[in-house]
C-alpha cells in the first residue's frame, strides 16, 4: 500500500488469532479532484492485500465483529450518507448496502456481536442483518441547543452503552433507554474506550479527557493543547493519539510513546487500533504497529 498515493481515514482490525488490520484509503489524486472514493487494504503475513470493490464514497469508519448469526467474520464500512461496504474476510465476500433515510453518520462500533452507527443529531443505530438496521436513537437536540452528535460508541455488552459527542456529551444506554450524563466540561469528544474493569475513557479537542462511569465523571489533565482524535485502551494502558502522535497515560500524565529520537516516526496518526498482540496507529499518511513496547512502520 503505497502511501504516496493513498490516504487513510479509517482502520479495524478483524479475525482471531492472529488479528488483521484492515485500513479504509482514498486515492489522494482522484479526492483532490473532488471525487469521493475508497479502496480496502488488508495487512497479511507481512503484505498489504487490496479487496475488489472500490466504492465512489468516502468510508469513514469501519468496525468488524465476529458474527455469529452468519458464522463469519464480519467487517463494515460506511460513509456520512450511510452507504455501507460489507466483507466477509473467508468467503472474500464483498457486497454493497445502506442504511436507509440516514445522513450525518459519523462512526461505527463493534459492541456485543453487533455493529452500531451513530452521528449527528444524537442518531444511533444497530445493525440486525444486510440492509436492516433498526433505530435505537438518543432524544433529537432541541434548536436551542445547536448543533449537536454522537462521534463515537463503545460498550463491554449492550447492556450498558456509551455514547460522546459535541459539546462534551456523554449518554448512556441501558434498559433500552437514553440518560445524558453530568460531565465535567463541554469540549467536543472524538472518540470513547472502555477498560475491562468498566472504567471509561473519552478524548476531545485541546486535550480534554474525561474518565469515570455512568454517573461519575472527573477530568484527567493530560497536559495536551492539541486534540486528541482517538483512544484506546491495550495491554493494561490507556493510549491516546493527536494528529501527530501517540501519548501513553501513566502515573505522572501522558508521555509520548513514540520518542522523539526514534529512527522512524509518524508524520500523520488518527485512529488507534488495539488487539491483543498489537497496537496499530492508522494516520492518513502513516501506519505504524507497536509490538514489545517499540513502533515500526508498515506503510
Amino acid at each position: 500500500m503505497d502511501m504516496t498515493i493513498w490516504r487513510a481515514h479509517s482502520a479495524c482490525a478483524f479475525s482471531k488469532e492472529p488479528q488483521h488490520l484492515l485500513c479504509a484509503v482514498e486515492h489522494i489524486d482522484t479526492a483532490e479532484a473532488g471525487q469521493n472514493n475508497s479502496a480496502f487494504y488488508m495487512f497479511h503475513q507481512g503484505h498489504w492485500y487490496a479487496y475488489a470493490l472500490s466504492p465512489d464514497w468516502s468510508a469513514i469508519a469501519l468496525a468488524a465483529v465476529d458474527d455469529s448469526s452468519e458464522g463469519l467474520w464480519l467487517v463494515v464500512g460506511v460513509s456520512p450518507a450511510g452507504e455501507v461496504w460489507e466483507m466477509h474476510p473467508l468467503l472474500v465476500q464483498e457486497t454493497y448496502s445502506r442504511i436507509p433515510d440516514q445522513l450525518g453518520i459519523t462512526n461505527l462500533a463493534s459492541i456485543e456481536g453487533n455493529i452500531y452507527a451513530c452521528g449527528m443529531g444524537r442518531i444511533s443505530l444497530r445493525r440486525e442483518k444486510r440492509d436492516q438496521w433498526t433505530e435505537i436513537s438518543a432524544p433529537w437536540p432541541d434548536i436551542d441547543e445547536g448543533v449537536i452528535g454522537f462521534t463515537a460508541m463503545a460498550g463491554l455488552t449492550a447492556s450498558l452503552v456509551y455514547a460522546v459527542g459535541w459539546q462534551g456529551e456523554i449518554w448512556t444506554r441501558s434498559d433500552e433507554r437514553w440518560d445524558r450524563e453530568v460531565t465535567p466540561g463541554n469540549a467536543n469528544l472524538n472518540a470513547v474506550a472502555i477498560a475491562p474493569d468498566g472504567t471509561v475513557y473519552s478524548v476531545g479537542d485541546r486535550g480534554a479527557m474525561f474518565r469515570g462511569r455512568k454517573g461519575a465523571w472527573d477530568v484527567v489533565d493530560t497536559g495536551i493543547g492539541l486534540n486528541l482524535m482517538d483512544v484506546c485502551v491495550h495491554a493494561g494502558d490507556v493510549f491516546a493519539c493527536t494528529d501527530f502522535s501517540v501519548y501513553r497515560l501513566t502515573s505522572d500524565g501522558f508521555v509520548n510513546d513514540i520518542p522523539g529520537d526514534a529512527p522512524d516516526r509518524p508524520a500523520t496518526c488518527l485512529k488507534l487500533v488495539p488487539t491483543s498482540t498489537a497496537l496499530y496507529s492508522v494516520g492518513p499518511s502513516d501506519v505504524f504497529v507497536r509490538s514489545g513496547g517499540v513502533w515500526s512502520r508498515m506503510a
